[in-house]
């Protein structure tokens, strides 16, 4: 009886390990995958602050609530350096960068601009929609630096068009540059 019983233990162990094992592997990649994502959350109250600030009193506070938001984004992402969605907070912080340049005209500003456009140049194609003011701006940019005229901008558009792989985009790009 002794020996039939241990037997037992020795099978319920075993059967114990082997769905302990089974939970494991299945709830150590789901938390990995929730850790590899800025949280939406995040980035939904972040574009709330964004949305508010048009509703700002006068043009000092919405410059501040502007600011308040650039900094709430670049700590985001200071925190998430290598999250892939991280494109989805600079596009927020993109839109916030030029409405204060749009308050306010400055150096600063514009090379605050600049910075986040150049970011935004590197996300990849599922973020195209986001990428391509930012693309436009810094193309515009460097044919002013080579003293072309916007009408030489517009004649050239090829190397923006073939950044953009998806075909919506490829084909909204062709027709709205013509």
């Amino acid at each position: 009886m002794h020996i039939n019983s241990s037997i037992n233990c020795k099978t319920l162990n075993c059967y114990l390990a082997v769905v302990l094992v089974a939970v494991s592997l299945y709830v150590v990649p789901t938390i990995a995958q929730e850790a590899t994502q800025i949280s939406p959350t995040e980035i939904a109250a972040l574009e709330t602050k964004l949305s508010a600030t048009a509703k700002a009193s006068s043009s000092a506070r919405k410059k501040l609530e502007l600011n308040r938001v650039l900094r709430e984004g670049d700590a985001l992402l200071l925190a998430n350096k290598t999250m892939p969605n991280r494109y989805e907070v600079l596009g927020i912080l993109f839109r916030a960068q030029q409405a204060l340049l749009g308050l306010e005209n400055s150096a600063t500003n514009r090379a605050g601009l600049l910075a986040i456009c150049r970011q935004l140049a590197s996300a990849p194609n599922e973020y195209a929609a986001i990428r391509l003011d930012a693309d436009l701006l810094l193309s515009q940019v460097e044919q002013a630096k080579k003293g072309a005229d916007l009408g030489s901008h517009i004649r050239r558009p090829g190397r923006q068009v073939g950044r953009f792989e998806t075909e919506g985009m490829h084909v909204g790009l062709h027709f709205g540059l013509q």
